[in-house]
């Protein structure tokens, strides 16, 4: 946790992979979803999309079988992503919205806005402009109230992108401006699959 802390994503996970592989010669279930939910969203943030969604596919049937809902919920919100960078963009919307719905049961401030962000992404991607800020606008809200500046940025990055879109270049490059130097106040390094899509706005 540590490493993924720091941006090391790669050795973050292989420490993963060694913990979920000795919990899993336990054989207690509670102690195996855990790591295997944390691994799916590196790989993710990676480009890994089918480890990743090896990953969820496990996770879910797991924190299901548990009875785990916020486990459940944060399975079925990765189960989303994956769907999203799959461009099944239906799917990933029934997904990141069963996956809302529980959040909304528990009152999971933070789940709620990491589906709205998904959201967001699907919407921008099938071109529904306005939708997809109003999505990342309900996200980037928690974030703000959380005082979480690199979520924050994450997702003046995603509106920015929308914005240049939309022709709102001068506005767009302003919000990349703040991104950039909050990532650097952060020392934040973004894996190379971020960074590609990062360059692009």
């Amino acid at each position: 946790m540590v490493l993924r802390e720091m941006g090391d994503f790669e050795g973050a996970c292989t420490h993963l992979e060694q913990a979920a592989a000795i919990m899993r010669t336990l054989e207690e279930p509670r102690w195996v979803k855990f790591p295997l939910l944390v691994l799916a969203s590196l790989s993710i943030r990676l480009g890994h999309i089918e480890q990743a969604a090896t990953y969820y596919e496990e996770g879910l049937r797991l924190n299901r079988e548990l009875g785990d809902t916020e486990g459940t919920a944060n399975a079925m919100y990765g189960m989303g992503s994956v769907l999203l960078a799959r461009g099944e963009y239906g799917k990933a919307r029934r997904w990141c919205e069963e996956g809302l719905s529980l959040y909304r049961t528990l009152n999971h401030q933070f789940g709620m806005a990491w589906c709205h962000s998904v959201l967001g992404d699907i919407e921008a991607a099938i071109g529904n402009l306005s939708t997809a800020l109003a999505y990342y606008r309900q996200t980037l809200a928690v974030w703000l109230q959380r005082g979480d500046e690199v979520n924050s940025a994450r997702t003046l990055a995603a509106i920015a992108a929308v914005l240049q879109q939309q022709g709102a270049s001068q506005h767009a490059t302003q919000l990349m401006g703040t991104v950039e130097a909050v990532y650097a106040r952060a020392h934040v390094q973004l894996p190379p699959h971020e960074t590609t899509l990062h360059h692009a706005l």
